[in-house]
């Protein structure tokens, strides 16, 4: 029944602003979960500029695997994506190296052309492996048993709203600061950390 003359008239939905996490620790809750890539947002659709940004050669061709966790509390929420590979970057080779016309070099990335001429990055063993631990430090923090199943663990956590102990400090990334997960641990184990005074800084 539409009304007329009360305090709602007029009303429009605005989309809520959910502050994001401040640097320090966090006991928090998994609230979702999506399997995404990094060229897309949580909701399908593509980043902006990105299809332009292949195509003007300004960016690598090939997109990351991801899951995206959220997790959230009452002051605010924190999305990390884990992914699924690491990549070649300038460190590891030497200014002569990248000086070979096989290799493109897009921000700290190291690219060369695969079978279709288009640029893509150099999948890298053990950024691969820093990446898979750090899934598994989250997956530790949720208590979860060993050889459980990734997916069956995310479904138990949402239904269960488990919480877990985050911290959050700011880091670099291509040239831009911004906050980002750094550990996970368990609940109990953060909920002690606080309770002795350690700072994110200190662990």
């Amino acid at each position: 029944m539409k009304t007329t003359n009360n305090a709602f008239s007029g009303f429009k939905f605005e989309k809520p602003v959910v502050e994001t996490l401040k640097a320090g620790n966090h006991l928090v809750r998994v609230n979702s979960y999506s399997v995404t890539d990094s060229f897309h947002l949580l909701d399908g659709t593509e980043k902006d500029g990105i299809a332009e940004e292949i195509e003007a050669e300004d960016k690598w061709s090939d997109s990351t695997p991801q899951l995206a966790v959220v997790l959230m509390n009452k002051n605010g929420v924190m999305t990390y994506r884990f992914s699924a590979n690491g990549y070649k970057q300038t460190d590891d080779y030497t200014s002569e190296q990248l000086e070979d016309d096989k290799y493109t070099v897009i921000g700290n990335y190291v690219c060369i052309r695969n079978k279709q001429k288009k640029l893509v990055r150099i999948v890298d063993d053990k950024r691969t492996a820093q990446a898979k631990r750090m899934l598994n430090q989250f997956l530790m923090s949720t208590k979860a048993k060993e050889n459980d199943d990734l997916f069956e663990i995310l479904d138990s956590c949402v239904a269960n709203k488990t919480e877990i102990g985050i911290t959050v400090k700011a880091k670099q990334y291509q040239d831009e600061e911004k906050l980002d997960i750094s550990s996970f641990r368990t609940a109990d184990a953060m909920t002690e950390k606080v309770a002795e005074g350690i700072s994110s800084e200190e662990f």
